[in-house]
């Protein structure tokens, strides 16, 4: 048997929000609340992140905290590895 669900989400509006545009309204009707919820997009504004701390390291790594600045770190030996604090929730492929 398979079970599924949808959820459906509806934008929450803010405080003295004005009521849902229909369809005949123009698009500019709708930037007050959009406002409002692009305050809590948390998103980044480039896709291209730079670590602000290195947060453990293990095996072997010399200069860790080199790659902060864009300097050359080695990474070598079996088990080696750094991991890297964005100071933020991030997610998706990594390029060195």
């Amino acid at each position: 048997m398979v079970v599924s669900s949808a959820l459906a989400a509806a934008p929450v509006p803010s405080v003295g929000a004005s009521p849902p545009a229909s369809a005949g309204t123009s698009a500019t009707a709708t930037a007050g609340p959009r406002a409002a919820l692009d305050a809590l997009n948390y998103s980044p504004t480039s896709r291209t992140l730079k670590p602000t701390a290195v947060h453990t390291t293990s095996g072997i790594v010399e200069n860790p905290q080199n790659v902060l600045s864009g300097q050359p770190t080695r990474i070598s030996g079996s088990q080696s590895a750094i991991t890297l604090d964005f100071g933020k929730e991030v997610g998706g492929p990594t390029t060195l």
